[in-house]
């Protein structure tokens, strides 16, 4: 369903960016959520997140440099002193200091335009989005056992589908040293499937630990687990496309599909993957893509009939600007969410605008991002 929101002709000409303030967040000893609050005028603002845990010092640094540059711009200005950036040039904490402070300036010009976050790239096609839990960061017990509690508790808090990462054990750089230590993964995701049923959907995290032999053994000793994807079976560029190829190619004849793509910082990185079909799914990360060239690649992998699932493993901010994409993404597919690392919407008014529904997220209908953050609960950072 379409819907109208504001006036897109909203003269944005004297909304001219002030300040900008930083906040932590500490979660785990893995995990410290880093946000950026942009301030500009007309009493407008607007919020973005930076998290890159422990290299958060280093975002820092260049949220810096780059609020030093916005300060006194329009937003329009902004959007395009950040675009011409070459954040390749300088690293990835640099990238993800641009793409938190893209995602504050579209926040703040939604929310003076009347409309949500997602709808500055299009009409709204869906009105809420499914979504899965990644359970591998709060699972200590890492025995079949532990995983299987942890997907039972997922299911319970309203998740129809979720995510695992069992292969801590597979360090061999040798193929079958690798075939030989998955054991223990399979197992867990045994177990995980015995437990949750046939009706949830299980994706399959590989973190890269894998060479094409053993991740073709892989596929083969998963086929009777059905899982919904394998993700990320072995490292991703240029020179791998192949093997992905072959791996995506053994997967489908099981009726597995093949993600990835998490790593791959925007639309020229994807660009080769999505020509020679190297995956079913893409996940794009927003902190590496950005905010527009996350909405360019779901829409070039679209063309292609390949789906939409963003990665999202860290905090509510990311969370919501990637839910709003999905919003106007024809190829979404499903939304990763954090699962009980921590409380991830604990910094949110409303936590409960990331709390699943059987399943499914309402996207946000307020303008802007929809959200409001409790910066009680963060801690400011000097710049």
């Amino acid at each position: 369903m379409n819907r109208q929101w504001g006036t897109p002709s909203a003269d944005m000409k004297s909304c001219r960016i002030k300040d900008a303030e930083v906040y932590r967040q500490p979660i785990s000893g893995r995990t410290e959520f880093l946000f950026v609050r942009l301030l500009a005028s007309r009493d407008a603002e607007g919020w973005g997140e930076a998290t890159f845990n422990r290299l958060n010092d280093q975002v820092v640094v260049a949220l810096r440099i780059l609020s030093n540059e916005l300060r006194g711009m329009t937003v329009d200005e902004g959007r395009n002193y950040l675009a011409r950036q070459p954040g390749w040039k300088h690293g990835l904490a640099f990238q993800i200091a641009m793409s938190a402070l893209e995602q504050a300036l579209l926040d703040v010009e939604s929310r003076l335009r009347g409309v949500p976050f997602g709808c500055m790239f299009g009409p709204r096609i869906h009105e809420r989005v499914p979504c899965y839990a990644n359970i591998n960061r709060g699972t200590a017990d890492r025995s079949p056992e532990g995983w299987a509690k942890r997907a039972m508790r997922a299911t319970s808090s309203g998740f129809s589908a979720l995510k695992v990462a069992p292969f801590d054990g597979v360090k061999s750089p040798v193929a079958e040293g690798q075939a030989a230590s998955f054991e223990g993964g399979v197992d867990a995701v045994a177990a995980v499937r015995s437990e949750v049923g046939p009706d949830v959907d299980l994706m399959v995290d590989c973190h890269w630990r894998f060479e094409r032999e053993s991740a073709l053994a892989l596929v083969r000793a998963l086929a009777d687990l059905s899982p919904a994807w394998i993700e990320g079976p072995v490292h991703e560029d240029f020179l791998s496309i192949e093997d992905l190829c072959r791996i995506r190619r053994a997967a489908n004849r099981s009726e597995i599909r093949l993600a990835g793509g998490e790593y791959l910082d925007g639309p020229r990185a994807f660009a080769p993957f999505l020509k020679e079909g190297a995956f079913d799914i893409v996940n794009p990360d927003i902190r590496l893509c950005g905010v527009a060239g996350t909405m360019e690649v779901a829409i070039q992998a679209g063309a292609r009939g390949i789906e939409l699932a963003p990665h999202s493993h860290l905090g509510p901010v990311m969370a919501v600007a990637s839910l709003h994409l999905m919003s106007a993404a024809p190829a979404a597919l499903t939304l990763e969410l954090q699962f009980e690392e921590s409380d991830v919407a604990s910094c949110l008014v409303d936590p409960g605008i990331l709390t699943p529904e059987q399943g499914w997220l309402e996207v946000p209908s307020d303008p802007g991002l929809g959200i409001e953050i409790d910066t009680s609960r963060l801690s400011r950072v000097r710049l």
